[in-house]
């Protein structure tokens, strides 16, 4: 994935196994789940196997029983990498739900409000299926090779972005940066429900291309995407307000690109918003709120130092 934002957990991912680049990074991003079980059951099963994901669709909610069962890893990655996932729906978009969120997106003006109001009158089990048909997402592509301490490309779920939104809170006038975008999934939504600029920072090129279409087919002129490593892209960086890391990379690619922005946080207040990923200390940071064991915010506490009179 992208050197950044859309990876991450799905309702309790625990990474603990190999980088698919085979280089033997550490992957222990994601907290929310129980790494010592997830390590005993990968240990229990083989050492030697890799479980993956069947291609094709990505499996969604049943929107009426909104089932979950266990489990798949993403492609490449070794059997430890554990998750819930979407059991399929019986008949596609069964109460119109996917329809009415694509409405308000094709809607001119588009009332952010309004998408808002629609995306949350969804059961909370069923919005990011209907999320991705409104989208017109289907097929999760496989992660290319990653460089050492990049993460595979996971969808953040909706209703962490929703949180992120509202407890930030993320504005009209801010420049959203979601570092390792993806698909653009979450780019595009934050912008859908914010009406904010953002820009999506993604390692991988087939991820870039794909974001950029999205952003093409639902006409969000103010979303865009950056292709390299986020921790290198210094002028992409320089207009964010608000940083989303949904555990891109960890390790030295995330001290890297926490010195990156030091220097725009001693220039004006940014927000950095994460989700599974607890930020090491910084003398320049304060975790401002936690408005769920998921998600984490925190703000810059530095200023520029005044010039000598």
């Amino acid at each position: 994935m992208p050197s950044g934002a859309g990876r991450g957990r799905l309702a309790g991912r625990s990474i603990v196994g190999a980088n698919p680049a085979g280089d033997g990074c550490d992957l222990s991003c994601a907290f929310g789940g129980d790494v010592a079980a997830a390590s005993a059951r990968a240990t229990s099963t083989s050492t030697s196997t890799s479980r993956t994901r069947p291609r094709g669709r990505i499996q969604t909610f049943d929107f009426r029983s909104a089932t979950v069962e266990p489990t798949w890893s993403k492609p490449g990655v070794m059997a430890s990498v554990f998750m819930p996932r979407y059991v399929a729906p019986m008949e596609p978009d069964p109460h119109g739900v996917a329809g009415r969120i694509r409405a308000q997106i094709d809607r001119r003006p588009r009332d952010p409000s309004q998408f808002r109001a629609t995306l949350a009158s969804v059961p909370p089990g069923a919005r990011d299926a209907c999320l991705d048909r409104a989208f017109g997402l289907d097929e999760l592509p496989a992660d290319g090779p990653l460089p050492s301490g990049c993460v595979p490309y996971l969808p953040c779920p909706v209703d962490a972005l929703l949180g992120l939104v509202e407890h930030a809170p993320v504005r009209m006038t801010d420049v959203f940066i979601d570092v390792g975008s993806g698909l653009g999934r979450a780019a595009a939504l934050v912008h859908l429900l914010t009406g904010a600029r953002a820009v999506g920072l993604e390692i991988q090129p087939s991820f870039v291309a794909a974001a950029r279409a999205l952003a093409t087919r639902l006409r969000l002129p103010d979303v865009s995407f950056v292709e390299g490593d986020a921790p290198e892209l210094a002028p992409a960086l320089a207009g964010g307000s608000v940083f989303f890391l949904y555990c891109p990379f960890s390790g030295d690619r995330l001290d890297r690109f926490l010195t990156r922005l030091e220097p725009i946080a001693r220039t004006r207040p940014i927000q950095i918003c994460c989700v599974d990923l607890p930020l090491p200390a910084r003398a320049w940071l304060t975790l401002a709120s936690a408005p769920s064991p998921q998600v984490a915010i925190y703000r810059s506490a530095v200023r520029s130092p005044r010039p000598a009179e």
